[in-house]
């Protein structure tokens, strides 16, 4: 690809442009400042998505609405539908989260607990079930191979069990206490 071809490309020079101002504004605003940004575009850009794919998500998930082409794996396209919906609904919590942490403090006992990664597993969940969903080629519809993403599983949960067995535990404490128990 030719130089002036990247340089007459609007959208990778708005994604460098973006990239570069998101940097930028961290090195210059305090922590709290850009997690509270973060958090409510999270909270914006995901609740849109999620309430756009609410309709099509409550029919391939409650209704059972799947597709009537079923050709090449096509009736494998309900996953697609989903998967963004779960994306969303993890951005949605994960800016939620991100909010409530600020206003009370950015307390340490609630990073790594269950709840402030409820979002990204949501999002992971949903990120597999697009790769999942048939892509569209040249020649029809695709199905994506499921022995990568078997491998990918297993990877990511060896690493995760390898790097957490080096961790130390946290202290407990009486607010992670509370909230490993439910808060009462």
């Amino acid at each position: 690809m030719k130089v002036d071809k990247l340089l007459t490309n609007r959208l990778l020079l708005v994604s460098i442009a973006a990239v570069a101002a998101y940097w930028l504004t961290g090195a210059i605003v305090p922590g709290p400042v850009m997690t509270t940004i973060v958090g409510f575009m999270l909270l914006a850009f995901g609740g849109l998505t999620f309430a756009y794919y609410a309709r099509p998500a409550y029919g391939v998930v409650v209704l059972g609405h799947r597709s009537n082409f079923e050709a090449d794996g096509a009736r494998w396209s309900h996953l697609g539908v989903y998967g963004a919906w779960l994306m969303s609904a993890g951005a949605v919590w994960s800016g939620i989260f991100r909010l409530v942490w600020v206003y009370h403090g950015t307390p340490d006992a609630w990073t790594g607990t269950v709840y402030s990664a409820f979002g990204s597993a949501i999002m992971a969940v949903g990120f597999l079930l697009m790769y999942f969903a048939p892509q569209s080629t040249e020649k029809g519809l695709r199905m994506s191979g499921t022995l990568w993403v078997a491998g990918a599983i297993l990877l990511g949960i060896c690493a995760g069990f390898l790097f957490g067995t080096q961790l130390k535990p946290i202290p407990d404490t009486p607010l992670l206490s509370k909230i490993s128990r439910g808060a009462k």
